[in-house]
């Protein structure tokens, strides 16, 4: 025999797993009094299996309510997350990077791509070169737009087959070429960005060891201004491993058409395609810009020579003779013969120290 009808608090008290179970699962009261009268002990009202259910209802309401509130807090949590990272990560990205140096004439030898472990790179011209920049009494920074070792991957891997010097050997190479000199600028071309993994570039790391003035993955953009006279015109450089753009024309399209956009810099370089050129002219936006593109030393390239390129015999690299005293359009000057930019250089160098004695 069953004892007496439950009234909802003693439901909720002895059977609310019961009573939970039955929310759950879809019951309606009906429903849920019939089978609680025919599976307890006890019995209940069909008045009393509504409040039991209701207030069961209520109960989950209210959890949900609060996880959602959890949830507000977590997203609150993440998005001041992501303004620490964005003020940070646009704080990193400057649009330029502030280089001081003095007003005395200096060189900048714009180096094109090294491609150091292939055995087509003309390294002989390149310590040439080198030796007559180490060698000079003037000050020559050094600056390259990439491409330091070919890095092959994939499927281009099977090139390593061609070559006498190993992967290990072109980065003992690569820390070789960037001790030697005092650089102003070194930014990552291709074949560079084939050798990085997630949080790992090898260059950029070389370039921290060997005191790289400014490095960029993509595109570096040195604002050099002077250290004893502030109020002389600042010199914009822009180098990337390649200004898009072509044309049958010039190989100089892609820097030159940036110099008439950009309206900020003085002198566009870059590489990448294995051919060289240099246009100077005075643009709209008033400036006089230098468009420039040198070839590198990769002198045997099986690449170029499938595809039908042209492979030309000069403009590895260039020296750029900066005096930065002047105000005409020789400010700037750009020299395809290395030695004879060295000793332009130097006659500057001796010019102004007379100039300074009188």
């Amino acid at each position: 025999m069953k004892s007496k009808k439950l009234k909802s608090r003693d439901l909720l008290t002895k059977y609310k797993s019961v009573i939970k179970f039955y929310f759950d699962n879809g019951y309606g009261r009906t429903r849920a009094t019939r089978h609680f009268n025919k599976t307890q002990k006890e019995t209940v009202t069909l008045w009393v299996m509504e409040t039991a259910l209701r207030s069961i209802r209520k109960e989950v309401k209210l959890k949900e309510e609060s996880e959602y509130e959890e949830e507000d807090l977590e997203i609150l949590d993440i998005l001041e997350h992501k303004k620490k990272i964005q003020l940070r990560k646009f704080k990193k990205q400057k649009d330029k990077t502030i280089v001081l140096l003095p007003t005395d004439p200096f060189g900048l030898w714009c180096i094109g791509d090294p491609h150091l472990d292939n055995d087509g790179c003309a390294i002989l011209e390149l310590m040439a070169q080198m030796k007559l920049v180490q060698e000079s009494k003037a000050t020559i920074y050094s600056g390259c737009v990439g491409d330091l070792n070919d890095n092959w991957i994939g499927r281009l891997g099977i090139l390593y087959q061609n070559t006498s010097i190993t992967a290990e050997d072109g980065w003992k190479l690569s820390k070789w070429f960037l001790s030697q000199l005092e650089w102003l600028f070194f930014v990552g071309g291709n074949h560079d960005a084939w050798a990085n993994r997630a949080g790992i570039n090898p260059l950029q790391w070389l370039c921290q060891q060997c005191s790289v003035k400014v490095y960029g993955e993509d595109e570096v953009r040195v604002e050099i201004q002077w250290i004893d006279d502030p109020s002389l015109e600042e010199i914009t450089i822009c180098a990337r491993h390649d200004h898009k753009g072509r044309s049958w024309f010039h190989p100089t399209h892609g820097p030159n058409k940036e110099s008439m956009l950009d309206g900020k810099g003085h002198v566009f370089i870059s590489g990448h395609i294995h051919s060289w050129g240099y246009l100077q002219t005075e643009q709209r936006h008033g400036r006089v810009t230098h468009a420039i593109r040198v070839k590198g030393y990769k002198q045997i390239d099986s690449y170029a020579k499938k595809n039908q390129f042209y492979t030309q015999q000069h403009g590895s690299s260039c020296l750029i003779v900066i005096n930065p005293k002047d105000t005409t359009p020789s400010r700037i000057q750009v020299f395809w013969d290395i030695e004879a930019g060295v000793q332009y250089l130097e006659y500057l160098k001796v010019k102004n120290k007379n100039i300074t004695k009188k």
